[in-house]
């Protein structure tokens, strides 16, 4: 499923380009988009040990996965990720965080 309505200037970036960068990819899809909210937490695949993850929520519900590049319905990424949020952002409090601290994150912070 991809949503129409989400600027995505990552969008020619191949896999491999995007691994290891979910903070980063997750950061210019949410500046772009004032819409929709940044999510730092966590995920867990496979039987893999649980690691740091950012992705970004769409107004109807949906996760754009920075990696992958898709847009999953929220159920369907919670059980294949075994996501958990720690904190999310919406567009005002991304933009001051990544300002302050000069990096797209995780800023280890609650959003305010």
């Amino acid at each position: 499923m991809q949503s129409t309505a989400l600027v995505n200037p990552t969008a020619a970036l191949s896999h491999r380009q995007r691994l290891g960068r979910c903070y980063e990819l997750s950061g210019l899809v949410a500046l772009h988009n004032p819409h929709v909210t940044l999510v730092h937490g966590s995920i867990q695949g496979f039987n893999f040990p649980r690691i740091a993850h950012a992705w970004v929520e769409l107004p109807d519900g949906s996760v754009w996965e920075p990696v992958t590049n898709k847009v999953w319905h929220r159920p369907i990424f919670d059980g294949f990720y075994r996501a958990q949020v720690t904190v999310k952002y919406d567009h005002q409090a991304m933009c001051r965080l990544c300002a302050q601290h000069e990096h797209w994150g995780p800023w280890n912070t609650v959003a305010a």
